[in-house]
């Protein structure tokens, strides 16, 4: 029996807990063991393109020896077939490698025993996806000894590799390499002798133009050296070997061996230093086995240190797992990152329960560069699979411990990630009588965030879930039991009967729900606690409590008072309550329904960008000026006038000029001859809360608060009559609104137009607007018969950190069909007629719909103006927002569409103006500069006598286009920066304040640095100078250095994204005394006040502008409410009783 201190103090960790949770989470999904063996043995696991799960391995047979082991599952933990492989010599056969193939063959490499010859051979197998062989080779090596493969790897055509060890006749032991084609046969073989002792290859890996080999050699009786060796894939002709080994003769080991996209070569593992003992060694090689760098971690003094694994992921950082040794807590798992150029990014250790032996073994890494590990960790008793997740920045995300069936000791040995997003651990458990092969599948999961609002446009609860305490006896406590089974399906935790009796209630079936342990690490043993005063109470059954997740269209709180009649079989469900501030506009066209690209609608659930929450934080303030560069604005507009009565002084437009006809805007209220640019300000900024026309997204609250949102500017650039824009007009009116001793300073540009040529000067005035801080928001464009869908259109396929690029999305809040795409495509903003509604150009009152990606753009504008009016120095900030900050915030927080990350039709999904707002509210959240101006110095050579090209639309620095002939140079800097007690989600460079080069043939003029490594006090930066020195069209000398020379002032900037939340922070509960349904109604609505409520009540249904449309009193707690007579829209519903008000806001169908 378990005791806890306090039950108080429980609650404050279980909630504290929950809430750290909430995001992301793993559960255990399923867990299998098969085989037999007497003693630890390792296995391998890999997945195939189906996410199926395939080991490796040894098993036992009858006679007491092993023989070959090979199983696959599927996604769901079903053994769809497992197969044995004997040699013919009958004694010991096993498994040290598999491979699966995109058709799903199996390959499979390890030893055999064969009675011809009495030795282990090389045996390498194919099976199809069924499990049936398809060929078997065994290979004897030149002198008839012992042989056994140990790594194997296939290419692209289908051949595979297998690398070996061979005993020759001297009882060394050499390299082998074979290669065999997809049939079988042998293609070559190759034997590596170093030093006619012994070499044994642990690893290799295959590129398009080498082979590399990996393991160690023997130097001396007690002396082992790193020893790799590379081989031309084709015709397996030897290339080059190398050596790599510790200050001190030892036994230094290679553990394994990766390659990246450049076709560079990593390997890992443990070489021994007399002042140190043995060190983790990690060397990066290319191609030809030359040393580009080596790193060698040292945890503490003479402690042991021993890399087993190691991964490079899409940004060349190379990340080692393994352990180190302590003097108080055994080994520890350790994991270390590196950077491209070795420079070591982070470190991470665990140390298991027990305080003891934590060992980690295997690495893996995600799409998105997330580093999973795993290994064995010591509980304080038997040893477990313990498998961790970290972010690639090193935050561990997190960690998940097994303990096998039988709880005897657990050792994972390898892990893979299959294409359904799920975790794959394989390894060995301990049984009464031995081992059996375990696999075990982990999955994640997102809690979707989606907040209700009440009549009064309060937040008051997450969507599409309910909290439900079960009573006890009807829960599966075996499932509970699993501790880390955190995440199932309702069927899993409840019994049949509960299910039945709760699809009954409701009408569907919810046996599949997605369901979340509220109190994971809780089982049924959790029941006794003693207090701070040393009282014995007993916890409640808090372990029978769940979150559950509804489906899309079901009433939070109907299911909630439907499942609250089951009792005692339910002791209790209710919403999930949050609590956050609100207001609504009284806009008719947004009340009405008619904007479902701001928030969600009865017809388009999906469309919006959330703005109801981003309004709680900021509708926008004067002192963001935005510049509309289009057809003109309609600025007489209702919707535009702050006191009603449409002239320019009154207009919310507050700058502006014609540049095609190079006149002022104010004196002309009609200078929108098409409409399209008074529709994109409609979007953008009408007035909002005004109780006219549409909102605005940043049109400030409205009525006497005298608050009218940000200012709009008039950049019209557009020919008269016509859509044609030129070069001229647009270029100007970008250079003027990016000035700012000209009065204008524009924070935001909106561009809704492009052009299929690249314009030198238009990306001139482009990246100069980039230089004055300008957000700069452009179309990616509309698929016509001259456009393709993923062609090049400008402004917005310039530089990703000039402009933020906007696609379109549709109804259901995808990519909309005509949306050109790709091409550093950010993300896609509403822009279809069906949810976008606007203001119209030819009137003083009326309102349009609007479409394409023009309309995409000013949801991006306005939702960056809003950004930007929050996070000011004015509201007690201590920077503002830089161009690249409110880019990266809207892509990082963006619904996601398609693929998890970035892909090319949604670029990083739809935006998200209310998790925008959130993440850069202020006490929680901010985005904080640092900058550091640096000197350059020691910057090192990579590249010499190189052709670079100066483009054609730049003549920098005295420099004409043209080719020349450079060294390259880059330079490296650590700035150090100061967050106090926060914690960084998040960084990024600001080239927009940066003054260094990129690493690129074509000399774009523009700073493009890099950011290598960050942590809590310091990051690393980099980038390239160049050094030219002869003109190759002119053929003489040109001795210049770009951007800067070195002693020069560099300046280096980037931002960090930090969290100032509070933990254990618990949010309060909002009033659930009342219940009204259905919700939405057709024709009547049930009032229930939940409770005993004596007296008289009375009961008013009104529209949002608060005209009462219906009045009732009673003196039940119960009512029936006819509204049939009603038109379709929102209503608020309000009960007053003697002692309160209950509100509630009601959709009548």
């Amino acid at each position: 029996m378990k005791t806890l201190t306090k039950i108080s103090a429980l609650l404050v960790v279980i909630f504290a807990y929950h809430f750290l949770q909430a995001q992301q989470m793993v559960s255990e999904h399923w867990q299998d063991n098969q085989g037999s063996q007497a003693f630890f043995q390792k296995s391998v696991v890999r997945t195939d393109a189906s996410g199926n799960t395939h080991i490796a391995g040894a098993t036992l047979n009858q006679n007491g020896n092993y023989d070959l082991y090979l199983a696959k599952y599927n996604a769901s933990g079903v053994l769809l077939w497992d197969v044995v492989y004997a040699g013919a010599g009958g004694w010991h056969d096993a498994a040290t490698d598999l491979r699966v193939d995109a058709s799903g063959n199996v390959y499979v490499t390890g030893s055999v025993f064969t009675s011809s010859n009495d030795s282990n051979d090389v045996v390498t197998l194919k099976y199809n996806a069924s499990g049936v062989l398809q060929w078997d080779e065994i290979y004897n090596g030149s002198s008839s000894l012992n042989d056994g493969g140990t790594s194997l790897q296939l290419d692209a055509s289908g051949n595979v590799y297998v690398s070996a060890f061979t005993q020759d006749a001297n009882n060394g032991s050499d390299f082998l390499l074979l290669k065999y084609n997809n049939s079988g046969s042998l293609l070559l073989n190759q034997q590596f002798d170093l030093n006619n002792v012994h070499d044994v290859p642990v690893s290799l890996m295959v590129t398009s133009t080498r082979l590399a080999i990996a393991g160690a050699t023997q130097v001396g009786v007690t002396d082992w050296d790193y020893l790799y060796v590379a081989y031309h894939p084709v015709n397996g002709s030897y290339i080059s070997h190398s050596t790599s080994t510790g200050g001190t003769a030892g036994f230094d080991k290679v553990h394994d061996l990766q390659t990246d996209a450049s076709g560079n070569f990593y390997l890992t593992g443990t070489v021994f230093n007399a002042s140190t003992g043995y060190d983790i060694l990690t060397v990066k090689l290319d191609d030809n086995l030359n040393v580009i760098w080596s790193a060698n971690y040292n945890s503490t003094s003479t402690m042991n240190d021993v890399g087993n694994a190691l991964a490079v992921d899409n940004a060349g950082n190379v990340i080692v797992t393994g352990f180190s040794e302590t003097s108080t807590e055994g080994t520890n798992y350790v994991t270390i990152q590196y950077n491209s150029s070795s420079t070591q990014q982070w470190v991470k250790t665990f140390n298991g329960e027990g305080n003891a032996a934590d060992t980690a073994r295997a690495i893996a890494i995600d799409a998105n560069d997330n580093v999973f590990i795993t290994g064995s960790s010591f509980n304080g008793s038997t040893e477990d699979f313990y498998t961790a997740k970290y972010k690639s920045n090193g935050t561990e995300l997190w960690g998940i411990a097994f303990n096998g069936i039988y709880n005897g000791s657990d050792r994972a040995f390898d892990i893979a990630l299959d294409s359904l997003g799920g975790v794959l651990v394989s390894g060995q458990s301990q049984t009464q009588t031995g081992f059996e092969y375990a696999t075990v599948r982990y999955e994640e999961y997102t809690n979707t965030y989606i907040p209700v609002l009440d009549s009064n446009d309060m937040p008051i609860y997450n969507d599409r879930e309910l909290i439900v305490m079960f009573d006890s006896a009807v829960v599966n406590k075996a499932e509970v039991n699993r501790i880390h089974k955190r995440f199932g399906l309702l069927e899993e935790f409840v019994d049949t009967t509960t299910i039945n009796l709760v699809n009954a209630k409701l009408g569907l079936d919810l046996s599949r729900a997605k369901t979340i342990k509220v109190f994971d690490w809780m089982t049924t043993a959790d029941s006794l606690s003693i207090t701070r005063l040393g009282d014995t109470i007993k916890i409640p059954p808090f372990w029978a409590t769940f979150v559950v997740k509804l489906p899309t269209g079901l009433d939070v709180m109907e299911t909630a008072d439907s499942l609250n009649t089951l009792r005692p079989t339910v002791y209790l469900a209710e919403p999930n309550y949050i609590g956050f501030l609100t207001s609504l506009p009284n806009d008719p066209e947004f009340t009405g329904g008619n904007q479902a690209s701001l928030h969600p609608t009865q017809q388009y659930s999906n469309a919006h960008i959330n703005m109801d929450s981003a309004w709680d934080i900021s509708t926008g303030n004067s002192y963001i000026k935005v510049g509309v560069f289009d057809t003109g604005i309609n600025w007489a507009h209702d919707d535009f006038s702050t006191d009603g009565s449409n002239t320019w002084n009154g207009s919310k437009i507050k700058g502006g000029w014609d540049f095609y006809n190079n006149l002022p805007i104010n004196n002309f209220m009609g200078n929108d001859h098409i409409g399209h640019g008074t529709k994109v300000a409609g979007v953008l900024g009408a007035l909002r809360n005004n109780s006219k026309n549409v909102a605005g997204i940043s049109g400030g609250n409205g009525g006497g608060s005298n608050d009218f949102g940000t200012e709009l500017h008039n950049m019209r650039i557009s020919e008269n009559n016509s859509y044609n824009i030129y070069m001229n007009s647009a270029i100007n009116a970008i250079v003027t609104g990016a000035t700012n001793s000209n009065g204008y300073g524009l924070h935001i540009m909106n561009h809704s137009w492009s052009s299929t040529n690249s314009s030198g000067m238009l990306k001139f005035a482009v990246h100069f607007a980039n230089l004055n801080h300008v957000s700069f928001v452009a179309s990616s464009g509309n698929k016509k018969e001259y456009i393709l869908h993923v062609q090049q259109l400008y402004p917005a396929s310039y530089f990703d950190d000039w402009v933020m690029k906007v696609g379109a999305s549709d109804t259901a809040g995808v990519k909309a069909g005509f949306s050109v795409y790709a091409n550093s495509l950010d993300f896609i903003a509403p822009g279809v007629t069906e949810v976008v509604k606007t203001l119209a150009h030819n009137s003083l009152n009326g309102s349009v719909v609007f479409d394409g990606t023009s309309a995409a753009a000013p949801h991006v504008s306005g939702v960056a103006s809003l950004m930007l009016s929050r996070h000011n120095t004015q509201q007690g900030y201590a920077n503002n927002l830089a161009p690249e900050d409110v880019e990266n915030i809207l892509e990082k927080y963006a619904y996601d569409k398609y693929t998890p990350g970035y892909d090319a039709f949604s670029g990083w999904g739809r935006i998200n103006a209310g998790k925008a707002l959130h993440m850069i509210n202020m006490p929680n959240y901010e985005v904080k500069h640092v900058a550091s101006v640096q000197s350059i110095s020691n910057p090192s050579l990579v590249q010499q006598a190189c052709t670079v090209m100066v483009p054609n639309d730049y003549y920098m620095q005295g420099v004409p286009p043209g080719m020349y002939i450079a060294d390259v140079y880059k330079v490296t800097v650590t700035v150090s920066h100061n967050i106090g007690n926060a914690s960084i989600f998040n960084a990024w460079v600001r080239n927009s304040s940066s003054s260094l080069w990129a690493n690129s043939i074509i000399l774009n003029p523009w700073s493009d640095i890099t950011l290598e490594s960050y942590n809590n006090s310091s990051a690393t930066l980099s980038a390239y100078i160049y050094f030219v020195w002869w003109d190759v069209l002119q053929q003489n000398f040109y001795l210049k250095w770009l951007p800067k020379t070195p002693g020069d002032a560099a300046k280096w900037a980037y931002s960090l994204h930090l969290s100032h939340v509070p933990q254990g922070e618990e949010d309060k509960e909002s009033d659930n005394r009342i219940s009204v349904f259905p919700n939405p109604a057709n024709t009547v609505l049930n009032i229930q006040l939940n409770g005993t409520t004596s007296g008289s009540k009375q009961i008013e249904l009104s529209s949002l502008e608060g005209k009462i449309l219906l009045t009732a009193f009673t003196k039940e707690n119960t009512s029936v409410l006819d509204i049939a007579d009603l038109a379709k829209g929102l209503y608020v519903l309000k009960v007053k009783t003697e002692d309160d008000t209950f509100v509630r806001k009601i959709i009548k169908q």
